[in-house]
Order: C-alpha cells, then sequence, then structure tokens
C-alpha cells in the first residue's frame, strides 16, 4: 500500500524530494542555456589581436584599396629569392613603394556589385544588394585593407601589382614580371547572380627553373564586429567564424578576440570566413594541397579585422607553377553554395545530423510557395514533422499507460519485499513479463525521434530564407527574438495544460514537471522567433495528440489507477 499523509501532517514546500526537484531543474536550465550558447555561439575560439597602427594598415572600414601593408605575422619568413623577385616592385634600400598606382574596374549588376582592384586582383567592398542590416544599411563583404582573394607573394607584404586588362564581360587577366619571372592571373565570373568566380594564377620563367620563387599567398578576409554583450539568459548569436576543411575533416572556429588561439592547417580544400548568413569562401581546384594560416586580428575601435591566407608552396623546378581556386561571397543560400563549387555545401552548419537538413529545408520551401508566408510555412512543415514521428509517439504512449497501469501491483511488491531487494527485482520483473510492459517503450521511440527535431531546429537556425521575414502582426523578422514576448508566454502556457493532460504517477517527476513550462518560457525569450514559433505549434500538436489518447477508455482507467496509486 501506498503511504498517506495523515490530515494532520503538512508536507513541507522544502521536503527532500522538491530540493531535489529544484536541483535537476536546476541542472536542465543551466544545460540548455549552454546548448543554445553552443548553437548560436556567443564567440568561443580564434586568433590573437593585433593593434592596427602602422601607416599601411587603414583603418577597418575605410575605403577599400587604400592600402596593401597588412603583414602576415603567422606566415614564414620570405623564401631565398623573394627579394630579387620584388626588386622591381620595391626601392632597393628604402621602404618607398614605387608600384603603380590602384586601377579599379566596377562589377555591377542587379544583386551585387564589387570593385576589383589591381592589386593582387582581389575583391573590394562586395555589396549583396538584395540583403540589408536589420537597421537597413547596407551589407557588404570584404571592407578591408587587402581585398578579398588578393594574390601576393609568399612572406612579401604587398599584394602583386598587376597590368589588368578585361578579356571580357565576365573575365578580366592581370600581368607581372618580376626580372625572369613572369605572373599572370586570370579571374572569371561562373554566376551573374552571386558573387562567384574562378581564379586561375600561373607562374612562368624565362629562363632556369623555378627554384628560387617563393609561391603564392592568396587572401581571405572581412571587418569582424566586436562580439555582443552576453549573459546566461541572453545569449549573443552574433558571431564570425572560420570554417576549414583540410585532411577530409571539417573545423570551425569562432572568432573570439579575447582568446589568442590562431589556426594552422596543411592539406586544405576550402576555407570560410562567415557571419551568420552571410560568407566569404574559397575552394582550392589545384592538384597541390595549400597550407592556411590565420593573421592576428587587426584592432580598430570597435571592430576588428579577420583575415587568414591560404600558402601554396612549389614543390618541383619545373618552368611552370599553376594553381587555382573558385571564390564565393553571399548569403549561406545551400543551393547557391553548391551551384558554385561542390565544396562550399559544407560551410553551412547544420549539425551532426545534417543529412536531413536538405529534405526538412525542401519541405519549408515548398509550403513557402504555397503560402507566400515563412512563418506559416514553419507551421505547416512542423506539422508534417510531427504527423511523421505520429507512430513513435503512439507507441511511447502505450508502453506509458501499461507502465502506469501496473505501478500500483509493482508498489505493492516493493512495500512487501522492501527488506528482500532479491525478491522485489524478481516480483517486479514478473510483473512487467506478465504484462509485456518495457520501462524503456517509453523513452526509446522518443530518443528515435531526436535526430528529426535536431535537424529541424538546426535548419530553422540556419536558414538565411528567414532573415528579415515577417510572420504576422508584431513579428517582423524570424529571426530575432519575439520582442514583446508573446510567442514565449503563450508557448509556456500550451507547455502546462499539455502537462497536465498527462497522468503522472510518480510525486517525484511531477513535481519537476510542474517548472518545465515557467523555465522554457523564459528559455524561449531570447531564442529568433522562427524557432520559438517552431517549438510552440509543436507543443499545441502535442495537446491535440494527447487530448486523442486519453480519450481511450482504457487511457481514463489508467487515469483512475494513477489516482489510485497517488492515495
Amino acid at each position: 500500500m501506498s503511504q498517506q499523509i495523515g490530515p494532520d501532517q503538512k508536507q513541507s514546500f522544502l521536503d527532500r524530494g522538491t530540493i531535489i526537484a529544484l536541483v535537476l531543474v536546476g541542472v536542465v536550465w543551466f544545460g540548455w542555456s549552454k546548448w543554445v550558447e553552443k548553437t548560436y555561439p556567443a564567440s568561443t575560439a580564434s586568433a590573437p589581436i593585433a593593434e592596427s597602427t602602422s601607416a599601411g594598415n587603414a583603418p577597418v572600414g575605410s575605403a577599400p584599396g587604400n592600402s596593401n601593408q597588412v603583414a602576415s605575422n603567422s606566415v614564414a619568413a620570405p623564401a631565398a629569392g623573394t627579394a630579387a623577385i620584388e626588386k622591381s616592385a620595391t626601392n632597393s634600400g628604402n621602404a618607398v613603394s614605387t608600384r603603380s598606382p590602384e586601377v579599379k574596374e566596377v562589377i555591377e549588376n542587379t544583386n551585387w556589385s564589387t570593385v576589383l582592384s589591381s592589386w593582387g586582383m582581389g575583391l573590394s567592398g562586395i555589396e549583396l544588394k538584395e540583403y540589408k542590416t536589420r537597421d537597413e544599411k547596407p551589407i557588404i563583404v570584404g571592407l578591408t585593407p587587402t581585398p578579398v582573394f588578393a594574390t601576393k607573394l609568399l612572406g612579401a607584404a604587398e599584394t602583386i601589382d598587376f597590368k589588368v586588362a578585361k578579356i571580357s564581360e565576365t573575365e578580366w587577366k592581370g600581368v607581372a614580371n618580376f626580372g625572369s619571372y613572369s605572373v599572370e592571373k586570370t579571374v572569371k565570373l561562373i554566376d551573374k547572380g552571386a558573387a562567384a568566380l574562378r581564379t586561375l594564377e600561373i607562374v612562368t620563367v624565362a629562363s632556369g627553373d623555378l627554384s628560387a620563387f617563393p609561391g603564392f599567398a592568396v587572401t581571405v578576409s572581412d571587418e569582424v564586429k566586436a562580439p555582443a554583450s552576453t549573459s546566461f539568459l541572453a545569449p549573443s548569436y552574433d558571431h564570425h567564424d572560420w570554417f576549414v576543411r583540410h585532411e577530409d575533416t571539417n573545423t570551425r572556429y569562432i572568432i573570439d578576440p579575447t582568446k589568442a588561439e590562431a589556426i594552422d592547417h596543411k592539406t586544405v580544400y576550402s576555407v570560410a570566413l562567415s557571419s551568420h548568413y552571410f560568407t566569404a569562401a574559397l575552394a582550392d581546384r589545384s592538384s597541390l594541397r595549400p597550407e592556411f594560416k590565420s593573421d592576428p586580428l587587426a584592432k580598430q575601435g570597435d571592430l576588428f579585422q579577420a583575415s587568414g591566407l591560404l600558402l601554396y608552396k612549389p614543390i618541383s623546378k619545373n618552368s611552370e607553377f599553376k594553381i587555382e581556386q573558385t571564390a564565393y561571397v553571399g548569403p549561406k543560400d545551400v543551393d547557391a553554395l553548391r551551384a558554385a563549387d561542390a565544396e562550399f555545401s559544407r560551410v553551412v552548419d547544420y549539425g551532426m545530423f545534417a543529412m536531413l537538413a536538405d529534405p526538412l529545408l525542401w519541405l519549408m520551401r515548398f509550403f513557402f510557395g504555397l503560402t507566400g508566408n515563412w512563418g506559416v510555412a514553419i507551421i505547416g512543415l512542423t506539422l508534417v514533422v510531427r504527423a511523421v514521428v505520429l507512430p513513435f509517439n503512439l507507441y511511447s504512449f502505450k508502453s506509458m499507460k501499461v507502465m502506469q497501469q501496473i505501478q500500483p501491483q509493482i508498489q505493492t511488491a516493493k512495500e512487501k519485499f522492501k527488506d528482500d531487494p532479491r525478491r522485489m527485482n524478481e516480483e517486479v520483473m514478473r510483473l512487467m513479463k506478465e504484462n509485456k510492459a518495457n520501462p524503456l517503450g517509453g523513452c526509446l521511440p522518443m530518443l528515435l525521434q531526436l535526430p528529426v527535431f535536431f535537424a529541424l531546429y538546426q535548419v530553422l537556425a540556419q536558414s538565411i530564407e528567414l532573415y528579415r521575414q515577417p510572420f504576422i502582426f508584431w513579428i517582423n523578422d524570424l529571426t530575432v527574438k519575439d520582442e514583446f514576448f508573446v510567442l514565449p508566454i503563450l508557448m509556456g502556457i500550451a507547455m502546462y495544460f499539455q502537462q497536465k493532460l498527462t497522468p503522472i504517477a510518480d510525486p517525484q517527476q511531477a513535481k519537476i514537471l510542474q517548472w518545465m513550462p515557467v523555465i522554457f518560457a523564459v528559455l524561449m525569450f531570447t531564442l529568433p522567433s522562427g524557432l520559438t514559433l517552431y517549438i510552440f505549434v509543436s507543443t499545441l500538436f502535442g495537446i491535440a495528440q494527447q487530448y486523442v489518447f486519453m480519450k481511450d477508455k482504457s487511457a481514463a482507467k489508467t487515469q483512475n489507477n494513477v489516482r489510485e496509486a497517488k492515495a
């Protein structure tokens, strides 16, 4: 028989069970918060900071092309012969540059615009015309002194000074001479709709071989904002990160100016410098795999310049040395990235269940095509996913129902054989076997669903499609939190009613669960409204599902058994 509390016996709120419940609630709260911070990092790892004070380093955010004196502290000293190669570009015995004035070629269409610089033949200030910041300012990638994807000699301070000629509307060729060496670089657009291009650098030697040629360094850089303030309840979701695919492994480094971790990898296939929704990416297409090294962050006030180099070193003495890359600057749109280069599909981080992300994204786009509203598309996607996993929930409910039906008998056996643990376990196992009850039957189906829900969560968190997209009324951007906290509060209320519909035989478990609606509502305060909408709709589906399950006569009998067990 279960122990009863007499009318004169009052149970203290701070009894042992309640304290344990509060501790467990705190653990769940802390774990959820840390997981959210990991999903939307508030900044957690990159390179040391270098004050940008030299004359060669123009302030970050200044007009592109003002300087090319950004030295790479992480690159090895110039190889033998570099001084001789650079002699034609720099006066011997002083630091006065004799390079030609920078020539800028404007490249523009309806989707984006940029400037192709003769200094390194990189891109300066790529404006993405289809997008604006949340305060209605242009989104410009590559506002750095050294143009993005510019080429320099390995170990040199300045990018190569090319003489550029326009071959066609989509192709440019530059030539530079260093004594007996001739460097030729071709830049060709491969997609007019996105800033995607193919670059090719070729070095030839008029006499002798390339034994003294130091190699190439190709830049990837962008302006990085100082990390926003963050707290336990309000983590910052805006961040920049490096993505490097090297030696068949993907590694991400969240840029944090407070940490001093430089990046250095060999056998690199692709590298990307990204914000949450936009990226500048470079994929190697050469027979010679480069190395990648990040530069120290250059600080200018509240801004930072993040930059890194793909390093190509000749390994033969042939009379020709050739490297090739594919470059992309733009939104982290999976289709656009893949169209530019298959390597770029990995830039978007869908987590460990990325294989499920593609069908979920397709389904969300399908509903958007029908409704024209991304919020409604999220609702449709959530309902379909919940319907697909419904059989798992049904099996879980039936398993829990059987366990609840035999709970009074299990409690009687435990009380009867409390002094004989072996006999007590035998009796409990007999009861489960006779009733075909599985203690894991309620949990296992839920665990099988987790990959789907984690993948869905990541799709909603990473999709550029939701950026600055309105839903209804007060929700003008599905990628930022609900300003008035309406959805989080509604979600908490819905979770409370869902909990009330669920019979719980264990009083200890009931105490823990009574706090969950409040905790999750508070945690939802800082999540993007698109994610909160998904969780709210999923909870409403759960209420409807629970209501239908509980209308079953056997379910009503289960509730009576639960009440008897509590008595």
